[in-house]
């Protein structure tokens, strides 16, 4: 099996929504955060070496509709590329500006990656070092991190977040580049600092289909 890379999305053309400004050259369409297309059999490569996405971002970034425009004739594999693309996150802008989102068309260029270039990590979000460090301590004791995972979606008091996303290690930021590169498989790091958070990184042992955010209490901005 191969993966497929987005390796840069470039905005085409601005259409501004019916209720939102004449969108200008200067829309913050910025993609901060994407995920690895689906995969498919090598021998059975069907992929063009770019493809022409209308979508509509809303205001918190998020994706909320998109659609291939030069589809692929495998149409399994193009609803599953859209659903990646829906996982996509944006930078926030003005919901006074642009309050029913920003529809725009982008030429997304893709190619093959290799499997063993890619990673996936399940991470703990704290909003608190002194949470972060009581968990790390449990979890060298025996506290199993999928349980602890779990646990999360029955208490909302507690401040954190699970996040686990695949994608190539050269795409993590330096530091944490060299902490995920060095895990063994299924290891965990000790809490790094990530601009106001402080994250627990496991290394997975098998990839994931889409990044996914659990529970969605808060969602921190370096992700």
């Amino acid at each position: 099996m191969c993966r497929v890379l987005i390796l840069s999305l470039l905005p085409v053309c601005f259409l501004a929504c019916s209720t939102s400004r004449e969108a200008k050259s200067d829309v913050p369409v910025q993609l901060i955060e994407k995920t690895l297309f689906p995969d498919f059999e090598e021998d059975t490569y069907p992929m063009r070496k770019s493809l022409e996405v209308m979508m509509r971002v809303k205001p918190n970034g998020s994706v909320d509709e998109a659609r291939i425009l030069n589809p692929i004739k495998n149409a399994e594999w193009n609803v599953a590329a859209i659903d990646s693309i829906k996982k996509w996150r944006f930078i926030f802008f003005s919901p006074e500006d642009y309050p029913d989102g920003i529809v725009f068309k982008s030429s997304i260029r893709v190619e093959l990656l290799d499997e063993s270039e890619v990673v996936t990590t399940g991470e703990l979000w704290f909003a608190s070092s002194t949470m972060a460090d009581s968990i790390y301590v449990q979890l060298r004791a025996g506290l199993d991190f999928f349980d602890f995972v779990a646990s999360l979606q029955l208490d909302e008091s507690m401040d954190v977040a699970f996040y686990q996303r695949t994608m190539e290690l050269k795409n993590y930021s330096d530091q944490v580049k060299k902490i995920v590169d060095m895990l063994r498989t299924e290891d965990f790091s000790k809490p790094v600092r990530v601009g106001s958070y402080f994250v627990i990184y496991r290394k997975m042992n098998e990839p994931v289909v889409h990044n996914q955010l659990l529970p969605n209490r808060f969602y921190p901005n370096h992700l």
